[in-house]
């Protein structure tokens, strides 16, 4: 995130320039020769810049919701499947994955 100081700056500049007397005046919430309108009526604008990584993110948070039902979808079928006793699991597959896992683990 960047923030960018210029109106903090301005702000404080502001503040600074003041005595303590109109700044305890101006807290307590008097107006002190129209500057409490002044201060009220300054705009300051506040922006904020996402990263790739942030916009990747939010990418990903949106689409979980759509993932989530392909995965619901594809465990009803192997449901289904496995009800009537049409689920096959091919041993070959099976036993690759396990040497894939097996060599990560190794290396």
């Amino acid at each position: 995130m960047n923030v960018h100081r210029s109106n903090l700056d301005g702000m404080m500049r502001l503040y600074n320039s003041i005595s303590e007397d109109t700044k305890t005046r101006l807290k307590d919430g008097e107006n002190v020769d129209g500057l409490k309108e002044e201060v009220k009526g300054a705009r300051y604008s506040d922006s904020i810049t996402l990263s790739s990584d942030a916009k990747l993110i939010e990418k990903a948070v949106k689409s979980a919701p759509k993932a989530d039902r392909v995965r619901a979808e594809k465990l009803k079928t192997i449901q289904k499947k496995i009800e009537n006793g049409t689920y096959k699991i091919d041993a070959s597959l099976v036993a690759e994955k396990i040497i894939e896992c097996f060599i990560d683990e190794i290396t």
